[in-house]
């Protein structure tokens, strides 16, 4: 028997699925010929394929020891060592492969593959850029190119590649699937979702076109349905990590933490190491008020984490919430040393400080916003590209900071244009919308229903405009120690939407024992997470002002805080501020003069109709002007006694998690007030929306 035929009959029985006599016929060979590459190669393959890797990377190695070695030998090495976590080795052999005879676009695309591992991206996106360039029609390869230039940043230029993939194979679900990934990075959320869609019609089983549908559901602010497409992928892998974690983080969205917080730790029980699950876990624990947790979770992830800067800056934000401003700066100068390019920590540092010119800062910012908009060769077409929206707002702010106004507005109004389009907001339909509570709450409705809800006195509504002051004003009661200050939740809205269709027109043929059942629902909602003896719990939701006549109604007992401030200056700092999630309005200076003209009528609806025992209005200029006086009114107002700590608001070590969380840990300050003069001619779209031009 010769080495060759024997050899060649190996592979035949290996391929017909024979293991044991390919197995037998290269044991033959080798006590024959002890280094014969290719029964050595075969059982390295056949091991491999049997689940014992120890023993196929020994024959695979001795396999590779001469130094004419074929390329698609090295190459099956690459791949084992590659698959056992031997990066180094892997990139070595990968390198060889390409000496090797016999090598083509294979060798780079393994290369490409063990550098994308060893997050080497810049050189994997080059091997793979020489593979497309080879193999025109590899779809795996511009599958692959698209997954590193998404990690590199070139969302658009890797939405492109998928784009090209599909051009060449139209029913690939990989591709449909990348694209819906990289749409999502980029705030294009249906087209997301329907590129997800496609990709589960092609694959039924695909577990991450599942889970990108959910996160363009969530994109369109769609919590449930995203939650669906979870169950499913978890249905299809229920001991997915990703799926779980995804899982957890959209149920704290649904303000479901509890339930999150259960799914995200069933997640590190399966993977303890997970970076993502600490810190998902950190946001939850974050979510359920117990930022110790929260901190610990989020150091965590920071040392679990590949690129620890997103954990590092949750953990400054909950820092800067509760008060600790050097310990929350520090770790943001952590997370910009991790990742010194981190738009989101950027954003964050410039949110926390005043500028002063010259600030270095101010350089480093514009520097990085340069580059992010030159990724991919050409700069970004993106509409919605996360780094320049934060980057633009955190040099808005800095501009702001300085006076300089031309350039501050060049950048919010950049921001801006990049925000707008993935918002789903129709200032007409919100104009008609409030014009319709108004109506549907007329001063004969109170009379009529008049004390037919919860009578309780428990709670307190500070409404208005957001940037109008409702922080300063709640900080000012929860100065007390019996006040509990219950954030923003959303207990509200929860009550109009089980309303459905009788709100707002409607409400009035409600039946009278209703009203009591909505009071006594929200009570339940609301004291489920404050302290058993809280004399007052605080709900600080600004936008509850359009519900001021259904909480009336449903609580008469409870006072409602109206916040006010300059209009133009409230417009100005909404306009600054790239919101969380909401005020969709902000984001036009058109758009949020008219927003601003709808609420002044609503309000002064309100004004009329609700009772002055329990409506109260408090101008922020008045306040700073007169800080006690107006904390005597207020407190009076809210049937408590009066008590000097108030005046030393800003020394509350309460939580505060709204965007002024920043503002309110300083004594109180009037460079604010009027501040919209420095930049009177930026603002003349506005001016105009508000009827000031």
């Amino acid at each position: 028997m010769t080495s060759l035929p024997s050899i060649a009959e190996a592979y035949r029985r290996w391929t017909s699925g024979e293991a044991e006599p390919a197995a037998r016929i290269c044991h033959e060979i080798l006590a024959a010929s002890p280094e014969d590459a290719r029964a050595l190669h075969l059982l390295g393959v056949m091991a491999r394929a049997q689940g014992r890797p120890d023993l196929a990377r020994d024959y695979l190695e001795r396999a590779c020891c001469a130094p004419n070695t074929p390329a698609f030998m090295l190459d099956d090495l690459a791949e084992l060592e590659l698959e056992t976590g031997r990066l180094a080795e892997a990139e070595v052999t990968a390198r060889r492969a390409l000496q090797a005879p016999g090598a083509a676009a294979t060798a780079w695309h393994r290369l490409a593959l063990v550098l994308l591992h060893g997050g080497k991206l810049d050189e994997s996106r080059t091997a793979l850029e020489k593979v497309v360039e080879l193999e025109p029609a590899s779809i795996e390869a511009r599958n692959n190119l698209g997954i590193v230039l998404q990690r590199l940043g070139a969302l658009e230029s890797a939405a492109e590649i998928y784009r090209s993939a599909l051009a060449r194979d139209a029913e690939n679900a990989a591709a449909h699937s990348n694209l819906a990934s990289v749409l999502s990075e980029l705030g294009q959320f249906d087209d997301a979702l329907d590129h997800a869609r496609r990709a589960i019609t092609r694959e039924p089983r695909m577990v991450g076109a599942h889970v990108y549908a959910a996160l363009a559901e969530a994109g369109l602010g769609r919590y449930e349905a995203s939650l669906d497409w979870l169950d499913r992928a978890l249905a299809l892998a229920p001991d997915s990590v990703p799926v779980l974690t995804a899982r957890a983080d959209a149920l704290r969205r649904l303000d479901r933490a509890e339930e999150g917080f259960a799914v995200c730790r069933q997640a590190l029980t399966l993977a303890p190491e997970n970076g993502e699950a600490w810190n998902t876990l950190g946001l939850l624990c974050h979510a359920l008020g117990r930022d110790a947790d929260a901190i610990a979770a989020f150091e965590e992830a920071a040392r679990r984490l590949s690129q620890p800067g997103t954990a590092l800056a949750n953990k400054a934000t909950i820092l800067l919430e509760i008060g600790c401003s050097a310990e929350g700066k520090a770790a943001l100068d952590a997370a910009l040393a991790a990742e010194p390019d981190l738009a989101a920590a950027w954003y964050t540092r410039a949110d926390a400080k005043t500028f002063i010119a010259g600030d270095p800062d101010i350089a480093l910012m514009e520097q990085l916003l340069k580059a992010a908009e030159s990724r991919g060769g050409r700069p970004s077409a993106s509409q919605t590209e996360p780094r320049r929206l934060l980057l633009h707002y955190a040099l808005g702010k800095a501009y702001l900071d300085i006076t300089d106004g031309p350039r501050a507005f060049h950048h919010l109004k950049a921001g801006s244009r990049l925000k707008r389009p993935s918002l789903r907001y129709d200032a007409d339909a919100s104009a008609r919308w409030m014009a319709a509570i108004a109506a549907g709450f007329p001063a004969a409705l109170f009379e009529r229903r008049r004390d037919a809800g919860e009578a309780s006195e428990l709670p307190i509504f500070i409404v208005g405009m957001p940037r109008s002051g409702t922080t300063l004003v709640q900080q000012l009661i929860a100065s007390l120690a019996d006040i509990h200050a219950a954030g923003e939740p959303r207990y509200v809205e929860t009550l109009v939407g089980e309303l459905g269709a009788a709100y707002p027109g409607a409400i009035g043929g409600l039946p009278r024992e209703r009203f009591a059942a909505l009071g006594q629902r929200y009570l339940s909602l609301s004291g489920a997470a404050a302290p058993a003896n809280a004399r007052r719990i605080i709900d600080k939701l600004p936008n509850n002002f359009l519900h001021a006549g259904l909480i009336h109604l449903v609580l008469p007992g409870a006072r409602i805080v109206h916040c006010r401030r300059n209009p133009v200056d409230t417009c100005l700092s909404c306009y600054s501020k790239l919101f969380t999630n909401g005020q969709e309005f902000s984001y036009d200076l058109g758009e949020l003069g008219s927003f601003y003209r709808s609420y002044e009528a609503l309000m002064a609806h309100w004004r009329a109709v609700l009772p002055p025992t329990r409506f109260i209005e408090v101008d922020y200029e008045t306040v700073v002007g007169d800080l006690e006086g107006e904390a005597r009114r207020l407190l009076e107002f809210c049937g408590l006694a009066w008590d000097p700590v108030c005046l030393r608001f800003h020394e509350n070590t309460r939580i505060v998690r709204t965007a002024s969380m920043n503002q309110v840990r300083r004594p109180l300050y009037t460079s604010s007030v009027g501040r919209w003069q420095r930049f009177r001619t930026e603002l003349a779209p506005l001016l105009e929306a508000l009827g000031r031009a």
